[in-house]
């Protein structure tokens, strides 16, 4: 038993090491070699891993601007409560960049987020209430509560 807690125990170290290691990359400009460290670490999961990772395809740092793999790494990470990647929604989903263009969904984001205190989601759901009707508000909140009740993409 000792030997499987010790197996899980590195693993879990070794994701952070690499979380880590993305990071010191981004923030050395290195994005082609953040590229290469951080999806092992998305993939296993780590929602911080999986935000970074977006925001370089979001952005095309170290690889081409890929709107769909950002919205796709995005949406893991959001699932997972963080409210980065769901605030970053806000964007995708405004803006059509890369989905059709959904307001309800990016509030709904929004409402995701704010419910953490999150206050950039808190000013940017404010802004994005002046495009919304009270109803698709209420859908909006609605659909999303329930899909994060539910802990898994729709």
């Amino acid at each position: 038993m000792r030997s499987g807690v010790s197996f899980v125990l590195l693993m879990g170290l070794s994701a952070c090491q690499g979380q880590h290691d993305g990071l010191r990359l981004l923030r050395a400009g290195r994005y082609s070699n953040a590229l290469t460290a951080l999806p092992p670490v998305a993939t296993a999961g780590n929602a911080q891993a999986q935000n970074r990772l977006a925001i370089q395809y979001y952005l095309g740092l170290g690889t081409p601007r890929d709107l769909e793999a950002a919205r796709c790494w995005f949406e893991l990470a959001a699932w997972q409560g963080n409210t980065a990647a769901q605030t970053s929604l806000r964007a995708i989903y405004l803006n059509g960049y890369g989905v059709e263009r959904e307001f309800e969904y990016a509030y709904g984001w929004l409402a995701a987020a704010a419910s953490t205190g999150n206050t950039r989601a808190l000013i940017y759901r404010g802004v994005l209430t002046d495009k919304l009707t009270p109803n698709q508000m209420r859908h909006a909140r609605s659909v999303m509560a329930q899909r994060l009740g539910q802990r898994s993409p729709p």
